[in-house]
């Protein structure tokens, strides 16, 4: 988001709601007394716009954050910092929210891909391998628990081919 160009505090706001989902926490504007590092300075004028960007994304949801549903007050907020430092008309929200969205859709795609990866592999080969493995725990699971056959009766079932005990 830096290379975007958005305000210091505008990141450091939505790190904090992100921070706070993940850990399964109510969300709390983060200050300086809960998050520390934090340099918005209260009298800044868009503080409160800040403010109101966090409940409504947190009314709205972090998850959906990351799925590029963002709030429009963190545009406002994004302008009204712009307007401090005079910077130039193409870092406003009008040119930078599309490339912001993109950016957090990407990196959230990346996520998923790792995560599928993990699961189910990267490639065909590999899941069979994941999903073999998977099989193989739960037949062990299953089995290696105590059945109510005697210790001499539990060779009896395999004593016969499997079409045989079919056919009974």
């Amino acid at each position: 988001m830096k290379s975007l160009q958005f305000s210091a505090p505008m990141i450091q706001v939505i790190l904090a709601g992100i921070t706070a989902w993940l850990n399964n926490e109510l969300p709390e504007f983060p200050n300086a007394t809960n998050t520390p590092g934090l340099s918005i300075p209260n009298s800044a004028p868009i503080l409160r716009i800040l403010q109101q960007a966090y409940h409504a994304q947190s009314q709205i949801g972090w998850d959906s954050f990351l799925f590029g549903h963002l709030n429009t007050l963190w545009f406002t907020a994004h302008d009204k910092w712009c307007d401090l430092p005079d910077l130039k008309s193409t870092q406003y929200s009008n040119n930078v929210a599309p490339r912001l969205i993109k950016y957090i859709l990407l990196a959230t795609f990346q996520v998923w891909q790792k995560r599928n990866k993990f699961y189910h592999g990267a490639t065909i080969e590999e899941n069979i391998n994941l999903c073999t493995q998977d099989a193989d725990a739960s037949i062990k699971a299953h089995y290696s628990s105590k059945t109510k056959l005697t210790d001499s009766d539990a060779s009896l079932p395999f004593a016969l081919n499997l079409q045989d005990l079919l056919n009974k």
